[in-house]
């Protein structure tokens, strides 16, 4: 499972993670690639680098789990619609990244129940959610209209 390590703003995963990792869960963190759009996933240990953007990750040295065989995305945003949209920081990172998952994995949005909004503005290139989580429960994206 994709997880993050949360800015002040984002909802914290630390205790999920700790209770995911107790149920033999392995959880991979994001790394950005410098001089790219994406972002790679680690096995974390102890060893933790400060990324371009000031955000905690994972050294470049830890175990790489390649995209394609991560099943489930937690992915953290700005702002979140119920039918799966979401405003990131807009960097382009997890769009770019989600657009290489397989096919058989789920994204969730992790969000505070105050940063679901009714509209996002949404490009081609952006990728769109399966399913949001907040505070009051996890809800598979509504359909688009």
């Amino acid at each position: 499972m994709a997880v993050y390590d949360a800015q002040p703003f984002e909802v914290p995963l630390g205790e999920l993670v700790l209770e995911l990792n107790a149920r033999g869960v392995v959880c991979v963190f994001p790394r950005v690639v410098r001089g790219s759009k994406e972002l790679v996933f680690h096995l974390v240990g102890d060893e933790w680098t400060r990324g371009p953007f000031g955000i905690r990750e994972p050294s470049p040295r830890s175990p790489v789990r390649a995209i394609a065989d991560i099943d489930v995305f937690l992915v953290p945003g700005v702002a979140f619609t119920r039918a799966g949209a979401r405003l990131g920081r807009g960097a382009g990172y997890y769009d770019t990244t989600l657009a290489r998952r397989g096919a058989q994995a789920r994204t969730i949005g992790i969000a505070f129940e105050c940063n679901v909004v009714t509209q996002v503005p949404m490009e081609a290139h952006d990728v769109w959610l399966d399913f949001l989580a907040t505070e009051r429960g996890v809800a598979p994206a509504r359909p688009r209209s």
